[in-house]
């Protein structure tokens, strides 16, 4: 087999498509593919040991339903971290804003 080495000349800029003139942005604010109404919220962490679970930064009132999707309690966020028990052994959900988990005791 013969391989063939070519060389590869320079691409002219105007040759290239959807090339971003820095010219046409005189402003500073290039496009970068990035839409501006991405949400900056941090999603809440959940988490359990046993009975205890432990809810950071929760941004809106935190719910707790049982397996079967009753709704058993409601908390609203205390700071940084909240805290509850769980009214028995189970599973559960524990849901706030858009951040669901499941705990097990």
């Amino acid at each position: 087999r013969d391989n063939k080495i070519e060389k590869i000349t320079a691409v002219k800029p105007d040759d290239v498509p959807m090339k971003v003139n820095e010219e046409d942005y005189a402003d500073g604010d290039l496009p970068t593919g990035v839409s501006e109404n991405i949400q900056t919220q941090k999603e809440a962490l959940i988490w359990n040991n046993k009975q205890d679970v432990s809810v950071v930064d929760a941004k809106s009132t935190i719910e707790l339903y049982d397996i079967s999707g009753q709704l058993v309690a409601t908390y609203q966020p205390n700071g940084a971290l909240t805290s509850f028990n769980l009214p028995s052994k189970g599973v559960y959900i524990v849901k706030t804003g858009k951040h669901t988990a499941k705990v097990v005791w």
